[in-house]
């Protein structure tokens, strides 16, 4: 829904901008008194094309508020407590093993030499490993998702400024600010500035999703070289050993980044969700047990077979690193948009406090390209809007395309095989 509204409000701006289809009710003041009669000397100059600008811009206001408010409660604030208690719980189940492993080495180091000839350790060996290497991908989850928690604050704080300036926005395109209402211009563009900052903060995170998501795409391809090497070498290493020691496992190659990629889906264990409802936070501690006992069933799992790297994971892993290739390219694209649209906004900034051209800094004319303040504040809005309204239909495009080249890859190796 808030794309095809973005769609809509940018759209009817470019509409706005290139005066399109200039004799229809669109761009005439006179049919908007029509349906209501707007005080003047200002409100009644507006158009039924920039009523319907302004109520996009009311509902971006109201969307994104509401979702920045709910980002900073559940993938912020509350995802850090829950975070917190979910490393306590960790710290207490890491401290008893260690205890009991201190305890179980006692026992065994009591033991005659003889008892100790004929006691087959491999098992517990084995599951000694798998524990460690589960407790190393909580610690590593929890990590990372403090971190992603942090994150979640900055981008609520960020879409809850955007929303509110979209405020203001709303109000300039039925020309409020115009008057001295609610702060009048200035108070407009004390709004574009935070909403410019704003973005310049997403510009940030999108670059880091477009990097995040080419360098996973590149890592799983990798994965099935590494993993098929040690499939190779167990193959290798099974010949002239006896049980024992084929039943050692090597469980360093499992490492989180490795463990999502091998999943249908990144691991979401409970401590990801922010949305803590009484009943969680009793039972938090079970939640907990219950996670880690799955965790080291799937590590068993993994670490125990003896083919990791079978004809269905390496299918798997190959459409993994396709999808998160495209999710890159789709941060990178919109990366480039907003980069283009926030270099087009900040053009009205420019010649709202470099108002005086004669007097203008080398530098601020440069940025301006040459143009007067008039021409580049068009032309930066006018690039602006048509980014933002390219975007949305891009984002919506590359599940399609996709889509597409996955049924046209399809035909072709049946068309192969036929052949």
């Amino acid at each position: 829904m808030d794309l095809i509204v973005s769609l809509i409000r940018n759209g009817a701006c470019c509409v706005k901008d290139l005066r399109i289809l200039p004799d229809s009710i669109l761009h005439d003041p006179s049919y908007t008194a029509k349906l209501y009669l707007f005080p003047g000397p200002h409100l009644d100059q507006t158009t039924p094309l920039e009523i319907i600008i302004s109520l996009a811009q009311l509902y971006a206001c109201i969307s994104l508020s509401l979702a920045g408010l709910k980002m900073i409660s559940s993938k912020g604030v509350f995802k850090l407590i829950r975070l917190n208690r979910t490393a306590e719980f960790f710290q207490s189940a890491k401290r008893a093993r260690r205890e009991k492993r201190k305890k179980d080495e006692k026992k065994a180091s009591s033991k005659s030499d003889a008892t100790a000839d004929t006691c087959d350790t491999t098992g517990t060996n084995a599951d000694a490993t798998n524990a460690d290497t589960a407790e190393e991908l909580i610690r590593e989850s929890l990590t990372q998702e403090a971190n992603a928690a942090l994150r979640g604050t900055w981008e609520g704080m960020a879409l809850f400024v955007t929303g509110v300036g979209f405020f203001w926005f709303s109000a300039h395109s039925i020309h409020v600010t115009d008057t001295n209402w609610i702060g009048g211009l200035r108070a407009f563009i004390h709004a574009f500035i935070m909403m410019q900052i704003a973005l310049a903060y997403f510009l940030c995170c999108m670059f880091k999703d477009s990097a995040r998501g080419i360098r996973r795409s590149e890592q799983a391809l990798l994965k099935i070289g590494e993993l098929s090497a040690i499939d190779d070498k167990k193959k290798k290493d099974k010949k002239g050993k006896d049980k024992k020691e084929e039943a050692t496992v090597e469980a360093r190659w499992l490492t989180l980044e490795t463990y999502n990629l091998l999943l249908d889906d990144d691991w979401n264990p409970f401590w990801t969700n922010g949305d803590v409802s009484t009943i969680d936070k009793m039972a938090e501690g079970k939640m907990f047990e219950k996670e880690t006992e799955i965790l080291k069933s799937k590590v068993k799992s993994f670490t125990g077979s003896d083919v990791i790297m079978d004809s269905e994971t390496t299918a798997r892993l190959e459409e993994r690193a396709k999808t998160l290739k495209w999710d890159g390219y789709r941060e990178l694209g919109c990366f480039v948009f907003n980069c283009f649209a926030f270099y087009g906004y900040m053009m009205a900034l420019i010649a709202y406090y470099f108002d005086d051209e004669e007097i203008q800094p080398g530098y601020i004319k440069n940025c301006k390209f040459g143009y007067s303040n008039i021409d580049a504040d068009w032309t930066g809005n006018f690039v602006g809007d048509v980014m933002w309204t390219v975007e949305p239909i891009f984002i919506v495009s590359i599940p399609l395309v996709m889509k597409f080249m996955n049924r046209r890859k399809t035909e072709t190796d049946k068309k192969i095989k036929s052949d």
